[in-house]
């Protein structure tokens, strides 16, 4: 069992601060215990820790990802649109009143508290890549949360950094979906870096991304119930990957492929 005041101090020994920029991945069903039962009350109990860490200054980011409506004409609203395997948390968060999402209809991310314009208002049409929500949190240096899981299964910024460095399993595809923009139902373009489902890859998760990464970083860890939660830095991470993938392009495949449609 744990209490809110661990939660409070599980949440500052991770690093959430006065001020802080957080990007918050999450499956609170691997966190068990808490002192009140019930699934508002660990809501709540979440993001009042957090909120209580940041104060007034600090922003909150979730995914809040709707990757169904991929090959679909299922209409995106911004408002409406539930997320979609990205946890209750994100969800919970992103019915808030003061709330705000990014326009993709399929990669869309929602923030609380003051940056929240900064990183999620006007973003890229590419769901990855410079001016997504993820390319503006890595350049403000926010800090990756993972609650319940370890980080490199919840690393969507893994799916970042292949964009910068164009690996060549993936490519561009664009989709034209409907929206809801302005009140106004309106089909419009979107881009995905989708790969390609010939190849032989097979995913490892970024083991050896990770292992990289912790040589000259850190995941902070912090046991809480029956399970933990995790924290390390967005730009720390995102420089490191980098210099993974320049190394071997394929270091997000368990193997290199040998079936590469890509090849002409």
């Amino acid at each position: 069992m744990y209490t809110y005041d661990e939660l409070v101090d599980a949440y500052r020994l991770l690093g959430v601060e006065e001020g802080r920029l957080v990007y918050v991945t999450s499956d609170l069903g691997r966190l068990p215990g808490f002192e009140t039962p019930g699934k508002k009350a660990v809501l709540q109990a979440h993001l009042g820790a957090l909120q209580s860490l940041l104060g007034e200054t600090g922003t909150l980011v979730v995914p809040t990802a709707s990757l169904n409506l991929c090959n679909t004409q299922v209409l995106f609203d911004p408002d409406l649109t539930p997320s979609h395997n990205v946890g209750v948390f994100s969800e919970y968060v992103r019915r808030l009143p003061d709330a705000r999402r990014s326009f993709h209809p399929f990669v869309s991310y929602t923030a609380l508290g003051p940056q929240a314009a900064e990183i999620v208002n006007d973003v890229a049409r590419h769901a990855f890549g410079p001016e997504s929500p993820e390319g503006r949190m890595v350049e403000r240096d926010a800090l990756s949360v993972s609650i319940g899981l370890y980080p490199r299964f919840t690393c969507s910024t893994m799916h970042h950094v292949e964009h910068l460095m164009a690996v060549p399993y993936r490519y561009t595809k664009e989709y034209m979906h409907p929206v809801k923009r302005d009140g106004r139902q309106v089909i419009e373009p979107f881009y995905q870096y989708v790969w390609y489902w010939e190849t032989d890859i097979e995913r490892s998760y970024g083991k050896v991304v990770f292992e990289d990464f912790l040589v000259d970083n850190e995941i902070k860890d912090v046991s809480i119930g029956k399970g933990q939660i995790f924290s390390y830095s967005m730009s720390q991470f995102v420089a490191s990957a980098i210099q993974s993938f320049k190394r071997d392009l394929y270091i997000w495949s368990v193997n290199p492929p040998t079936i590469r449609p890509w090849r002409k």
